[in-house]
């Protein structure tokens, strides 16, 4: 009877899923949306995995593109899919169905890990004042750009978010083999994450079961991957080569750079480096530390969009904790700076985007969530950097 018992939540998570991804499938919007932006490759990649055909090749891609009548706008001229091969084998489940039925399944599991992911933050993270900091991250989360861009592109930014959100939510409670499982599947997206990746390994004193844990998933889809395709490093370097080449409006450390002088961008994010390393040296708790570590990953990641800016949800996160026993003289403007840092000036930037066809701009917004993150926590400055759950949110919450 208690087995029945708990596995009674599951079946009911289990049919909302079913049949909310019913219901949109039936509508059709998700379908119309994505089949011309960003969810189309990446299930087209999924069913390439199955059916054995070579995603990499731009001629074979382009093929399967006008097979499946999309217009292609998430296609580059030249180009094959334009990610690893680990995010293809992460998206074989939704190959195997037609495209109307995986986009809606992709909509509604994009929704419902971001908002679970929160939601488990949100429970180990707000403990002074949980319901009033949950509406706080809620709105800012469901007001953001990148998030609305994220549903209507069908990017796995969504994805990505619940991820580091359960993460984190793992790290918190002192779960560092299950965090550790749960980072591997940011193999979907790595190089958002290849700051924040090493920058956790090295801060955390569980270092060695988080790294098991991230063997477990994200070694697994990468031996799966070799198995599919032995040579596909190769061929998928070509493609983000040509990816690179024609890219110009990426928003990172050297999007902000003029062409002739790419140097200003390593200039940029030398300085944003060594303001967090000074940070680090304050020893805040390990979570906090990942938190900024994100925002720092995300501008100085390789290529980036701000799309991709969602996850910064988690650092937001930790900001509303951090001040959620501060006197509101203090507390509002703080959140009034959030929400005008992640919020509104995403937004506008978004909008000039579409104007100049560009938005290297938006680089400043991780920076901005960063540096509300370290003037809103400057540091424990305890003997201890372990992360015990309460004893960790105590000191947030100061």
């Amino acid at each position: 009877m208690k087995r029945a018992g708990s596995l009674r939540p599951l079946a009911v998570v289990v049919l909302a899923w079913v049949g909310a991804s019913a219901v949109l499938a039936a509508g059709g919007w998700a379908t119309r949306n994505y089949r011309d932006f960003d969810f189309f490759p990446m299930w087209l990649a999924g069913r390439g995995v199955l059916q054995g055909t070579d995603i990499y090749d731009p001629t074979v891609w382009l093929g399967l593109f006008l097979q499946e009548g999309s217009e292609g706008y998430a296609l580059l001229p030249g180009t094959g899919f334009g990610y690893a091969m680990p995010a293809a084998i992460l998206m074989v489940p939704f190959g195997l169905f037609p495209l109307s039925v995986a986009a809606a399944l992709w909509a509604v599991t994009v929704i419902a890990l971001a908002a679970t992911g929160l939601w488990a933050l949100s429970r180990v993270l707000f403990r002074t004042f949980g319901r009033r900091d949950l509406v706080a991250l809620a709105g800012l989360t469901a007001a953001s750009q990148p998030i609305w861009v994220t549903l209507f592109t069908g990017q796995p930014g969504g994805i990505l978010l619940g991820i580091v959100a359960h993460a984190t939510a793992l790290l918190i409670v002192g779960r560092h083999l299950a965090a550790g499982v749960v980072l591997g599947l940011l193999i979907l997206k790595p190089h958002l994450f290849l700051w924040a990746i090493p920058v956790l390994l090295i801060a955390s004193p569980s270092r060695a079961r988080l790294l098991r844990g991230m063997l477990l998933s994200g070694g697994s889809i990468l031996i799966a991957s070799f198995l599919v395709r032995p040579d596909w490093p190769a061929a998928w370097l070509r493609t983000a080569g040509r990816l690179q080449g024609l890219n110009v409006s990426r928003a990172n450390a050297w999007g902000l750079a003029p062409d002739e002088a790419r140097w200003l961008g390593w200039a940029v994010l030398t300085l944003v480096v060594a303001a967090f390393a000074l940070w680090w040296r304050a020893r805040p708790p390990v979570h906090v530390i990942w938190a900024g570590a994100v925002a720092l990953s995300l501008f100085g990641a390789p290529y980036s969009w701000s799309y991709d800016q969602g996850i910064l949800a988690v650092p937001a996160a930790v900001i509303i904790a951090a001040v959620a026993a501060r006197p509101p003289a203090l507390r509002v403007p703080v959140l009034a700076a959030l929400a005008a840092g992640w919020v509104v000036l995403p937004w506008l930037l978004y909008l000039d985007a579409h104007r100049t066809g560009a938005e290297p701009a938006a680089a400043v917004v991780p920076v901005a969530v960063l540096t509300l993150l370290i003037g809103a926590y400057p540091g424990a400055r305890s003997s201890s950097r372990r992360e015990d759950g309460s004893a960790s949110l105590l000191r947030a919450g100061r």
